[in-house]
């Protein structure tokens, strides 16, 4: 049920274990929009540089917008900037 993914992906951002980390990845492919929303969300939370990592590495093959405003967020967080983000390509780019 696709409420309750959603509600289980913010649940395991407001807990802000890095051992919520691959399944709010999982999450990220989900049919559900909001639920790939509330993934990426819930990675901002957890902020950790390790999550940044991973969260670049899904530009590509999840929600963009909904993956650059979980990095911005972890950036602000952690005070941990990635430049490499600014040439990130976004998916017009990409085609």
């Amino acid at each position: 049920d696709a409420p309750v993914r959603r509600r289980a992906a913010e649940a395991l951002g407001q807990i802000g274990s890095e051992g919520a980390i691959p399944g709010l990845l999982t999450a990220l492919a989900d049919s559900d929009a909001s639920v790939r929303r509330s993934a990426a969300a819930a990675l901002g939370q957890i902020g950790s540089p390790h999550s940044m990592t991973l969260l670049k590495q899904h530009l590509q093959s999840a929600p963009y917008a909904e993956i650059l405003q979980a990095l911005v967020t972890i950036q602000a967080n952690c005070k941990y900037y990635n430049y490499d983000l600014v040439s990130a390509p976004s998916r017009a780019d990409s085609s």
